[in-house]
């Protein structure tokens, strides 16, 4: 099974660091300069703690979504500005120097959907984003949601793919399906 722990260890860890909750940092490094249309948040633990749940409670509209996917597409910029490090976002989405002993591998492999996709499409999962190695120059990524949600980026295809939803809902794995669409 794969570890959430990572992700509330991290989450803590930015708190700790900038003195703001991950809802705030995130609103001051990101959300505002993309516009975002809709409040993004993020789910807590409980009232009385109001832990944010990152590793499973990030919740946004759609367009919030695309225009994040959009922002990761065009390498960190953002109408001209450079929001995020080009580089930085390079290195978090490309399959070179993955871990290979993440939770992750172990937990889909065993999956009939993470078979088909480790074994056979080149994958890797790196700085929490999946990937998918198109040939040795090119690769597509994605983030999944607990839930089956997607948000699929395709440089090569200058594509955005966002798949939103409550259950997984069918019997193939919804980055197979996004990949097949947009690749083919």
């Amino acid at each position: 099974m794969s570890n959430d722990y990572h992700l509330l260890i991290l989450g803590l860890i930015l708190e700790r660091t900038t003195g703001k909750s991950v809802t705030e940092f995130f609103y001051e490094k990101i959300w505002r300069h993309l516009g975002v249309e809709f409040p993004v948040l993020m789910i807590l633990d409980s009232e009385k703690h109001q832990f944010e749940k990152i590793e499973s409670g990030l919740v946004m509209t759609a367009i919030n979504l695309a225009k994040f996917g959009s922002l990761f597409l065009k390498n960190g910029e953002w109408e001209g500005k450079q929001i995020l490090s080009s580089d930085w976002i390079k290195e978090c989405v490309s399959p070179h120097n993955v871990p290979s002993n993440y939770d992750h591998f172990r937990y889909y492999q065993k999956h009939p959907w993470g078979k088909m996709w480790f074994n056979q499409n080149k994958a890797y999962y790196k700085y929490l984003w999946w990937g998918h190695l198109n040939d040795p120059r090119n690769n597509d990524y994605f983030a999944l949601g607990a839930l089956g949600q997607v948000l699929y980026i395709s440089p090569e295809n200058n594509t955005i793919a966002i798949r939103l939803g409550s259950k997984w809902g069918v019997k193939d794995w919804w980055p197979t399906i996004l990949y097949k669409l947009i690749n083919q």
